[in-house]
């Protein structure tokens, strides 16, 4: 089990976090041969998929509205995952064996409106159980940084999520919503703000948020749905 120290997230236990679970989940993928062909566990292992959404256009690269594929872009750099292109998936992919899950990652290029295309297409290669679906989303309804995990429940407006529940046909899928903020001038409308880059002060603290969202993303691959992870990502959340 991930070191109690390294459950409650803040500026002073980021670094505890991002140790223990580099060496932890380092030294079991590594052991476990860490690519697509890996051999799966002796005990029984989890097909999971984790889906960060966003914009391939280099353009939009570092707005609010890519935060899943940046997420995604922070885990695979620190846990040696490297994606590549799949034309069949329309996506970035990479896949790796943890000691009790097989999880594949996918960050849509299909642009956000449609990211249930790429989803629909992994489902194809692998059936996966709704509830070993993961995917992160920036949600502008939560203050910077703030994290909420659900198990289930509505698209919340979110047109990425409306693609993927459009092609599952469920809301029985758990999403990681990671929180950019409301627009601080009225005036400013919803689609121009997700799609401006974060401010300086947000990018200062973008790298805590990062670290606090892939020890989430390793509790969810070793816990799933444990009422400790959803206590941990639901709590309010201080830069």
């Amino acid at each position: 089990m991930i070191a109690r120290d390294a459950l409650f997230v803040s500026s002073t236990l980021v670094r505890t976090t991002k140790t223990k679970c580099v060496q932890k989940y380092f030294y079991c993928c590594s052991h476990n041969g860490g690519s697509n062909n890996s051999a799966v566990s002796s005990q029984k292992c989890r097909e999971c998929l984790i889906v960060g959404l966003g914009n391939p256009a280099s353009h939009l690269k570092n707005t609010r509205h890519n935060l899943g594929f940046e997420i995604l872009d922070f885990y695979a750099s620190q846990y040696s995952l490297t994606f590549t292109k799949d034309k069949y998936l329309n996506a970035e992919y990479a896949c790796r064996q943890y000691p009790n899950a097989k999880v594949h990652f996918l960050k849509p290029m299909t642009f956000m409106n449609n990211s249930g295309q790429s989803v629909a297409a992994m489902m194809r290669r692998v059936a996966f159980s709704l509830e070993n679906i993961l995917v992160i989303v920036d949600d502008m309804s939560l203050p910077f940084g703030q994290t909420r995990l659900r198990l289930k429940g509505s698209h919340g407006g979110h047109n990425g999520l409306k693609s993927v529940e459009k092609v599952l046909g469920s809301q029985q899928y758990v999403r990681l919503r990671v929180g950019i903020d409301a627009p601080k001038e009225k005036s400013l409308s919803a689609q121009v703000y997700v799609l401006s880059p974060f401010s300086p002060v947000e990018k200062k603290q973008l790298v805590q948020v990062f670290w606090n969202c892939a020890h989430l993303l390793n509790m969810w691959i070793e816990e799933s749905h444990s009422q400790k992870l959803l206590a941990i990502a639901n709590a309010p959340y201080k830069l």
